[in-house]
């Protein structure tokens, strides 16, 4: 079976959202009941309030999305990603574009699994699954759907043991990864 691993940022500091344009996704796209875009939205364009750390990939607090610098994602290769990905584009408080860093969202989440300590709800507003790892993680087989790259339901990336030697050929600063048993 292939081995599978989870890549993470390794930064203390999320992206942290321009308070403008958090106000107007949570009155257009993002669920008030769990902080994650609603079930039908696909690609979304980010204002960051601060420049981005010199990371590979990271989340935006508060809202559900995860951001990646575009020559991770170039290296990647972005065939790869472009069946289960959507991309968006990441811009300063100004509204100017910061052309190295891209929004990602999968169509598809996959379900990095913990412990009994784990904790798992319904959203009672979108009915997404909730689950927050703790402890051991792994992953399920039954929830692999023969795709190379995922997003997790923590918005970092598991990847494949192929895509995983490609990421493993550069030294990315403040990324780590961690390898996911398979249940």
């Amino acid at each position: 079976m292939t081995s599978y691993y989870e890549l993470t940022s390794l930064s203390k500091t999320p992206g942290y959202p321009v308070k403008d344009w958090y106000e107007e996704a949570k009155r257009t796209w993002l669920c008030s009941g769990c902080s994650n875009p609603k079930p039908s939205i696909d690609a979304l364009d980010a204002y960051l309030a601060y420049p981005p750390d010199d990371v590979p990939l990271n989340i935006i607090s508060g809202v559900g999305i995860g951001y990646a610098q575009l020559r991770f994602v170039q290296h990647i290769k972005m065939n790869m990603l472009t069946d289960q990905f959507s991309f968006g584009k990441v811009f300063d408080p100004e509204g100017s574009e910061i052309p190295e860093y891209i929004t990602f969202r999968s169509r598809n989440l996959l379900f990095i699994r913990g412990d009994s300590r784990s904790s798992f709800r319904q959203c009672g507003v979108c009915n997404r699954q909730l689950y927050h790892p703790i402890g051991k993680r792994h992953i399920l087989s039954n929830d692999l759907i023969g795709s190379s790259i995922y997003e997790s339901q923590i918005h970092q990336m598991v990847v494949d043991e192929q895509v995983f030697e490609l990421v493993s050929r550069v030294k990315w600063r403040k990324m780590g990864s961690w390898k996911l048993p398979v249940w």
